[in-house]
Formats: structure tokens, C-alpha cells, sequence
């Protein structure tokens, strides 16, 4: 046969149906929530494809001592074969997202502010319109003086229509230092002609790293996100000191 792998029942679980059989060449939308609490105040709940499969109540579920979470790792092992991993999220509440998708998208032309100067040419934007995840040092744009703003137009959505729920919208921007000494930045948005800005983060040194935000709302006027604000909204950052 087949099968791929199967979702263990552990003690005081409750495994509901046969649905935990997963088979090879094929897509599975599995979603888990827990409560992560000590003592027996902690809870999981595992789903696939929209149906509960596994349930666990009245157990503790923080290993460190204390309750919460401030992080999450997927681990995973694969005999004789490789795995696929899309569309993931992460949310600190109790809703179900559902088979939801998840898409990327960059720089594709310069937004109304283009303060920061470019490594070379005279436009902005292909200068930061890096693959996810490979944040390149080779073509950038720098700043060395506080209030400087660039901002970038973005390609449009692919996925979503009109009447696409969007959930949140995630900004990653890459940063490095060129020389020893630490800055001070933040994300900024531009909708028509209201600006808005995300949180501080500082930059500590000449190693590229990526700084990440989730908006669950358009910042410019705190309502929820639509494709045709994704599309039209301005996004970029500012040096703050």
C-alpha cells in the first residue's frame, strides 16, 4: 500500500473516526489548537480537512512550568520519501481558520516615496524585490538619515476576489547594517494619502536578517483587509533613528 504515516493516539486522547491515515501524493489540510496550560488545564484539538480527528482535554500541555507559548516548531519525519509543507499559519486564538492560502507577493514599482538611495540605477523597487526567504546584499537600498521613507507598489493578489475573507497581511523586511552600530526602523504604509506606521525594530549588526509583522487589519484606518486595499497599498519602511 500507499500509506504514508498515521497521527499516534496518545494517552488520554480521544481519536474520533478513521480519518488519520494519510497516503502519498496527496494534499492534507491539518490543523491543530492547543491550550497551553499546566497542570490539567490544557487542551489539543487536531483537524484534517475541517473534520476534528484527535482530541485531548485535562492534561498539561506546558513543558517549560508555566503556562503560554511563545513559539512554534513542526517537527517531522519522512521514511523513504519527502514531505510537502504549504500555507501555514499561526493565530493566538481559538478560531479555525480553515483551508485557507497563503500568498506571497513583492515590489513591483516605486511608491510615492523613494528617500532611501539605490546601490545603483535610479528606481527602488528592484533593488528589494528579493525571493522570500533569500534576502540578498548584493542590491539594496541605504539610509543614514532618521525620517527617510521608501515605499514600493506591490503586484496584485492572484488568489483572492472581490469578496475574498483576508485575514491578516504579514510584512517582511530584510536589513542589515553597512557598518558596526545598531538602527532603529519600522514598517510604513501608504493608502491614497494616509500614512501609517508599524512597530520599532532594531537592526544590531552587518548580518542580514528578515523582520516580520502581521496586520491583521489595514494600519491606515484599522478596518479589515480587502483585495482591493492589498492592491492599491503602498509598503515600505522608514529609518527612525
Amino acid at each position: 500500500g500507499n500509506m504514508l504515516a498515521n497521527i499516534p493516539c496518545v494517552a488520554g486522547a480521544t481519536l474520533l473516526g478513521e480519518a488519520t491515515t494519510f497516503f502519498a501524493d496527496q494534499w492534507y489540510y491539518l490543523e491543530f489548537q492547543a491550550v497551553v496550560r499546566t497542570g490539567a488545564n490544557g487542551s489539543l484539538t487536531v483537524k484534517q480537512d475541517g473534520v476534528t480527528i484527535l482530541t485531548l482535554s485535562s492534561v498539561n500541555t506546558a513543558n517549560q512550568g508555566t503556562d503560554g507559548a511563545d513559539r512554534v516548531r513542526g517537527l517531522f519525519r519522512v521514511i523513504n520519501g519527502v514531505s510537502l509543507w504549504d500555507d501555514w499559519y499561526v493565530s493566538d486564538d481559538s478560531t479555525f481558520l480553515g483551508d485557507i492560502v497563503i500568498e506571497g507577493i513583492h515590489p513591483t514599482s516605486d511608491g510615492n516615496r523613494t528617500e532611501w538611495t539605490p546601490d545603483t540605477g535610479s528606481t527602488n523597487f528592484d533593488r528589494v524585490d528579493d525571493a522570500a526567504g533569500s534576502p540578498s546584499d548584493s542590491d539594496k537600498v541605504t539610509a543614514d538619515t532618521p525620517a527617510l521613507t521608501d515605499l514600493y507598489g506591490y503586484g496584485a493578489l492572484t488568489f483572492a476576489g472581490s469578496s475574498t475573507t483576508i485575514h491578516a497581511l504579514q510584512l517582511n523586511t530584510s536589513a542589515f547594517m553597512g557598518t558596526s552600530g545598531t538602527r532603529v526602523l519600522h514598517p510604513k504604509f501608504r493608502q491614497s494619502t494616509t500614512e501609517a506606521d508599524g512597530a520599532d525594530f532594531t537592526v544590531p549588526d552587518t548580518t542580514p536578517a528578515t523582520y516580520s509583522e502581521v496586520f491583521p487589519t489595514d494600519p491606515t484606518d484599522s478596518t479589515a483587509w480587502t483585495k482591493a486595499k492589498v492592491d492599491a497599498i503602498e509598503m515600505g519602511m522608514e529609518l527612525v533613528s
